[in-house]
């Protein structure tokens, strides 16, 4: 059983997928690869978006989604205004 398999198997794919992506750059390469995604906005950017994408699926697991749904939905839409901002 691995992770990709955990997530196939829990319906959520694209978890396995955006793991991958986040910590590509840890395993078997040099230097100047593992600075790369950290040298432009969007590399950078897309880093924090998952992060905080995972955040928000979480803190919507452990509170009452009614009484945060909608400061969590405006700390969303700010996130995405940070992609039209600077990117």
């Amino acid at each position: 059983m691995t992770f990709r398999d955990a997530c196939k198997y829990l319906g959520e794919p694209e978890i396995y997928d955006d793991f991958q992506t986040a910590s590509a750059f840890v395993h078997g390469q040099d230097i100047v690869s593992k600075c790369i995604p950290f040298t432009f906005y969007t590399s950078i950017y897309h880093k924090l978006y998952i992060m905080m994408h995972y955040i928000f699926r979480t803190v919507r697991l452990y509170l009452s989604a009614e009484a945060f749904e909608d400061e969590l939905e405006m700390l969303e839409k700010e996130l995405m205004e940070l992609s039209r901002n600077y990117l």
